[in-house]
């Protein structure tokens, strides 16, 4: 609408395909196919976030608050969820998530687009799945012969998590707008697109020689 004066935008796990990849590792060792996913947040998925990012430039009203929201990290790195193994968790939570994160952040905040963004990648610390008896996130419910049912809302938030997220952005917009700077403040700039992680040595667990097997299931 015309006269929105806040828009609220979370998009880009599903351009990285999250869904597909956490469904994968319910059946097989899914770390070469996050892997992979990882290597193409670089090209195919920050050209939709930049496309979609100035579409919303365009069709923003004048003078709206656009907050861009990073993904909170899901869970810790243990192997309590089940058919996740520790490895396949660290590669979720310490390259693929992250290095989306820092894409969305460098898009976000480019000069010809230049979009708030909504700092959310610790707000579940203390809920994260294995983490805390009351999570912020629904775990993997899996449905016979579906895999993880997205309809289930599997690793989505729950309304805890939900709450949470809207506390980050309700004090995102405590604060002064960009261009309505307090005195003695520096108007925000730009967020540099850090390089990407160097691919692990070795094995798909990153050693010399592992195989990352995990057998039958």
């Amino acid at each position: 609408p015309g006269d929105a004066s806040v828009v609220i935008v979370g998009i880009g796990g599903n351009d990285a395909d999250f869904g597909d990849i956490v469904r994968s590792c319910l059946d097989t060792d899914c770390r070469p196919q996050m892997r992979q996913r990882t290597a193409l947040l670089d090209t195919e998925v920050q050209d939709r976030l930049a496309k979609a990012y100035l579409k919303i430039r365009e069709l923003a009203p004048p003078g709206a608050r656009v907050l861009v929201m990073t993904y909170p990290q899901p869970l810790i790195d243990t192997e309590c969820v089940p058919d996740l193994t520790s490895s396949e968790t660290r590669e979720i939570t310490r390259n693929f998530l992250p290095r989306l994160n820092d894409i969305i952040r460098f898009q976000a905040s480019r000069a010809d687009i230049g979009f708030e963004v909504v700092e959310a990648e610790n707000a579940f610390v203390g809920s994260r799945l294995c983490e805390s008896p009351d999570p912020a996130m629904n775990g993997i419910v899996v449905q016979p012969g579906s895999g993880a049912s997205a309809a289930s809302g599997s690793v989505h938030p729950n309304e805890k998590g939900h709450r949470l997220l809207a506390a980050v952005v309700l004090a995102q917009l405590a604060q002064p707008a960009p261009g309505q700077v307090s005195p003695g403040q520096t108007p925000p700039t730009g967020i540099p697109l850090p390089p990407p992680p160097p691919a692990p040595p070795g094995g798909p667990d990153g050693h010399p020689g592992s195989s990352g097997g995990r057998g039958h299931r």
